[in-house]
């Protein structure tokens, strides 16, 4: 039987993905009116809030410009673009979770940001921008490619907790800072940053969190972050008939298996992530009211993915 392979920017119809985009367009509130829609309870902030802060200096342009989606570049993007608009329309209480995790992770930048040292909101921040890479690509349907962002905020995390335990302060932090100055200093910079040196840190000092975001990295290397057939037969599908047999490589994975344990992955790392920056500012954690948010995400979190088990 021949057998053969194709790539694929969608597997889901994709007119229930324009659908939304253009009820949105059409239908969509002033923005007088979305200024008046109230805060929900596990929104945690209003929006358009920090939009400002997470935008770069490249110029906004308003609408879609002459020619966008006509090329295959452009298309892809546009695709990628209305799915995020799929699941913000379709699975609120999902995307509710996600943005109060976000805004969570916000409020921890603000505690970090006011802090003595100010080396370890470099990677507060970092990991808080790679987490919402994760996000980005999970809701567009790059399911497999964004476990390999979930594993960069995850290695952020435990370089800013190995880093905060070096008994001499800034020893590990000028190690880092100066790792491309020389070969020797990038080779003094990997002999200190060791996969497993790091893990045994975050154990030492959280022996339960460190278990369960071990499993989660893992599990981001398995899904997405390194070539793993997870990764790979996650985002594939196959069909055959009498005659032939089509795997089709999914770039936009729009099932809803795949999108809801990549989202749900999500939360649990950003979690694991917030309680490694609880252990380098407990004070701060406690006077911020940030442990009962915690708990509330995870008490949330169930009830989000809930409908999505398989049965």
């Amino acid at each position: 039987m021949p057998i053969s392979t194709t790539s694929s920017y969608v597997s889901s119809p994709r007119a229930t993905l324009n659908q939304v985009k253009d009820e949105r367009m059409s239908q969509g509130p002033s923005r007088s009116e979305e200024d008046d829609i109230p805060e929900m309870e596990l929104r945690g902030g209003v929006r358009g809030k920090y939009y400002e802060r997470y935008t770069g200096s490249l110029q906004r342009t308003k609408g879609v410009p002459p020619g966008w989606g006509d090329d295959a570049l452009s298309a892809f993007l546009q695709t990628a673009h209305e799915n995020s608009f799929f699941v913000f329309a379709h699975h609120r209480n999902v995307y509710d979770l996600l943005n109060f995790v976000n805004d969570t992770f916000d409020r921890v930048l603000g505690v970090v940001s006011h802090t003595n040292h100010p080396w370890p909101a470099f990677f507060v921040a970092r990991s808080h921008s790679a987490y919402l890479a994760a996000t980005r690509l999970a809701v567009s349907g790059e399911v497999t490619e964004s476990f390999a962002s979930l594993r960069l905020a995850i290695e952020h995390a435990w370089y800013a907790l190995h880093i905060s335990c070096d008994v001499e302060q800034t020893k590990r932090f000028e190690i880092w800072l100066n790792r491309d100055d020389s070969d020797q200093s990038k080779w003094d910079a990997i002999k200190i940053f060791k996969s497993g040196d790091l893990k045994d840190t975050h154990r030492r000092k959280d022996p339960e969190t460190a278990r369960i975001l071990e499993l989660l990295y893992e599990r981001a290397i398995s899904f997405g972050a390194h070539p793993n057939p997870n990764g790979m037969l996650t985002s594939m599908t196959r069909n055959e008939d009498e005659r032939t047999l089509t795997h089709s490589i999914l770039y936009l994975n729009a099932q809803i298996l795949p999108l809801m344990f990549a989202l749900k992955s999500n939360v649990e790392v950003a979690v694991s992530i917030l309680r490694v920056f609880g252990l380098i500012f407990t004070k701060q954690y406690v006077a911020a009211g940030l442990l009962p948010r915690l708990e509330q995400i995870v008490e949330n979190l169930n009830d989000a993915f809930k409908p999505y088990l398989p049965v």
